[in-house]
């Protein structure tokens, strides 16, 4: 999130952090591409089942992409294509896309957010 607000506003990252801030969010890929929330968030359950890290979502992918588009990343890069192909086979029938819930296997609201997320990467990379 920081990465992302030092994109609006100056100071609040140097230079060198945000660049250790894309390495370290491109390095999160996922094998077959697309990112896991849990993986980049750090939230222990509140039914105490383990996280998933390692499985894509909608919100973990959606979210990495967007951000890494606003710190400069370019649509080119292998790792947002990746992301791109893994949020557009990966679309619900009901036009959402699917992030399991950080804390309790009930309700999946962060699938809301995650939606919202894939739909502004989808657009920050000129993708329909």
């Amino acid at each position: 999130m920081i990465l992302w607000a030092s994109t609006c506003v100056d100071g609040l990252m140097t230079t060198q952090e945000q660049q250790a801030c894309i390495k370290d969010l491109l390095a999160a890929e996922r094998p077959g591409g697309g990112w896991a929330f849990a993986a980049i968030y750090n939230w222990r359950r509140s039914d105490d089942s383990p996280q998933d890290l390692t499985t894509p979502d909608g919100y973990g992918t959606g979210f990495v992409i967007f951000v890494l588009r606003k710190a400069g990343v370019a649509t080119t890069d292998p790792a947002i294509q990746r992301g791109i192909t893994w949020l557009k086979t990966h679309q619900r029938v009901s036009g959402r896309w699917f992030t399991r819930s950080l804390n309790k296997d009930q309700e999946h609201y962060i699938s809301h957010a995650g939606s919202a997320y894939a739909i502004m990467a989808l657009t920050s990379c000129g993708e329909k």
